[in-house]
This record gives C-alpha cells, sequence and structure tokens, in this order.
C-alpha cells in the first residue's frame, strides 16, 4: 500500500510519543525512519518500527533516556546513550559532529550504551545537508563468521559516507561488512530465495545457498575474507574501544539491547576548497570512471531516485508492517493513520 510520507511521520511520532519519548526526541527518531524508509529497500526501516516499540516496552530500551557528553576536545566528543534508541544516540552524535566540524574542519564524536541505528544513510543524509562529508560506524551483536570460521563471532558492522557531486546524485554507500545484512537475509528467506554459496555457510558448517539455512544455526561470512574481518575489527576500535563500550561478545546476542556503539567523521567541505568545489571535483572523478566503463551503476544512484519518487507518490508499507502498526496503535490508543 502506498502511504504518505506526511501521514507515516505523524503516525509514527504519535506511536514514539504515546511509549514515552518527549517531543525532541519523538521527532529526531520519527525523522530518521523517514528518510530510511525513502530508500523503497523493505527493510531497515519503518518495518522496524514494531520492534522499537516491543524493546520500548518490554526489552529495557528507556523512552525517557537523556544522552549525555562523556568527554571532549576541540575536535571529538564521546557519548552516553543512556540505554535510548539508537536512532536518537546516533543522530545525537551527528548533530554534535557537525556543529564542531563548522569551527575545527573535522570532528568526531562516539556514542556507547547506544541501541541498533536502523541504517547509515540518514545520518550521511544529514551532513551531505550540512555541507559535510560524513562517515557513520555501528558495531552490532555477532552475526559474521571471521575467515574460515563456522560460528558468527563478530558483527557484521555496518558502515556509511556520503558527498555531494555536481549536477548529479550524491555518492552514497550503506552497506555491512558481511556479504548481506540479517535484515536483507530475512527478506530472501521469506521469499525461498537462493544466494551464492560464498555468502556463508549453514549450521553444519557447509557452503549453503538458502538464505533460511544462513538464518539457521548458519553463519554469514565477511566480505572479502581476512580484508572484510580486518575492517569489521577497524570498526570494533572506532565505536567500542573509543567509546568505552563494548566490543564482539561483550554486546547483547538477539538485538545487542543497549550495548550498540556508533561513531561519525565530519569533514566541513568548505575548509577543503568549499562545499561546490569539492562536489565538481567527486562529479569530475566519477566522470572518468564512466568514460572507462559506460552504463556503470554507482553507489547512491538508485537509492536516490527512490526517494525522488517517495517524496513523489509516497512509500510502500507491506500489509504485515501495516498490521503490526496498526496494533501498536490500538494498544497505545493512538489513531492509525491507515
Amino acid at each position: 500500500m502506498k502511504c504518505d510520507l506526511e501521514k507515516l511521520y505523524t503516525w509514527t511520532n504519535k506511536l514514539l510519543l504515546a511509549s514515552g519519548l518527549n517531543a525532541d526526541h519523538a521527532g529526531i527518531v520519527s525523522d530518521v525512519f523517514m528518510r530510511a524508509s525513502q530508500r523503497q529497500m523493505g527493510h531497515h526501516d519503518l518495518s522496524y518500527l514494531p520492534q522499537r516499540l516491543l524493546w520500548l516496552h518490554e526489552a529495557g530500551v528507556k523512552a525517557k533516556a537523556q544522552p549525555f557528553r562523556v568527554s571532549e576536545g576541540p575536535a571529538f566528543e564521546v557519548w552516553d546513550g543512556d540505554a535510548g534508541l539508537g536512532e536518537l544516540a546516533c543522530a545525537t552524535i551527528c548533530k554534535q559532529a557537525i556543529e564542531r566540524a563548522k569551527t575545527s574542519g573535522v570532528a568526531f564524536a562516539s556514542v556507547r550504551h547506544s541501541n541498533h541505528f536502523l541504517a547509515a544513510s540518514p545520518y550521511t543524509d544529514m551532513g551531505l545537508e550540512a555541507g559535510c562529508l560524513l562517515l557513520v560506524w555501528s558495531n552490532t551483536d555477532a552475526g559474521m563468521s571471521g575467515p574460515g570460521t563456522g560460528k558468527n563471532i563478530i558483527g557484521n558492522n555496518p558502515v556509511g559516507f556520503a558527498i555531494e557531486v555536481a549536477q548529479a546524485a550524491p555518492l552514497s554507500v550503506d552497506t555491512c561488512l558481511a556479504y548481506s545484512s540479517l535484515g536483507n537475509l530475512r527478506d530472501l528467506a521469506l521469499n525461498a530465495s537462493e544466494v551464492p554459496s560464498y555468502w556463508g555457510n549453514d549450521k553444519s558448517g557447509k557452503p549453503s545457498s538458502k538464505a533460511s539455512e544462513l538464518l539457521d544455526g548458519g553463519a554469514v561470512h565477511p566480505i572479502g575474507g581476512h580484508k572484510g574481518f580486518g575492517l569489521a575489527l577497524l570498526h570494533e576500535v572506532l565505536t567500542g574501544i573509543l567509546s568505552g563500550g563494548t566490543t564482539l561478545d561483550q554486546v547483547a546476542s538477539g538485538g545487542g539491547i543497549n550495548t550498540h556503539n556508533q561513531s561519525v567523521l565530519v569533514f566541513d567541505l568548505e575548509f577543503f576548497g568549499g562545499r561546490q568545489e569539492v562536489a565538481q571535483r567527486t562529479a569530475d572523478m566519477l566522470s572518468r570512471l564512466l568514460q572507462v566503463e559506460e552504463g556503470l551503476r554507482l553507489p547512491g544512484q538508485h537509492s536516490h531516485q527512490a526517494r525522488l519518487q517517495s517524496l513523489k507518490e509516497g512509500i510502500e508499507l507491506s500489509p504485515s508492517t501495516l498490521e503490526q502498526l496498526r496494533w501498536w496503535s490500538h494498544k497505545l490508543d493512538v489513531q492509525a493513520a491507515y
């Protein structure tokens, strides 16, 4: 069903308010969900809102959380998310790092005691709008194997960045260091889809082309084997180590409740030749790529077109997501938008 973005924002906001968030925090989290849903990926979007509501009511995620600064310097800040929603914690450090970058050129911020942050693109979009290059990392509970191992021992550790391109869609990456995110695998499993056998193994340790077997006691491999695993360890350093938070097996299984950590690194492009100049440099770089390989699909093109379509036509919500949101609306005495 196609749903209007403004109506969905209002609905999301009311559900969060009814769950105990204050008006400012509910607005911040609702904005993150809207940004993520405009990509029309089918996962890591509003379909995750019922889970967040469950966490707020039954799993110990704090609705009244007040993220607070732990330490700071001229170009860095470390925060504690106070066991609140990851969307709130990560958006908070993005705002703080962007503000510091406006005076220092570059700024880093990290937050501990956070939760799942949904997706990277909402935060990299915040950087774009501020005229910045923003990189964001998160560690997660174990959902990826090591190279040559048969069990999940480290998070798939999402990462993203976005930079403006003159007269074109932004260059934007939102990915994880496993061959597939768990959300994508769940969608593939529901459709009984096959996947490349090198993506992972089943619970017996044998390569499997069935998404369901990778989820049912199996393991997903890191991209590029030992190279992806090394980058995943870097994520643990940038997020858990620098924030003073949790790493690896210390991140709670089953969703990482209150034990995720995020970090962002922000470059204010005015310090690097100016926003328009950097956008033109990036456009020139990409044009050279396209001269060599015409028709090459660049990261961010699909999501940019989907966003433009969403702003014009609304977004598609599955019957299952709508049913769950209606159930929560009834439980919380909130009028459903659809």
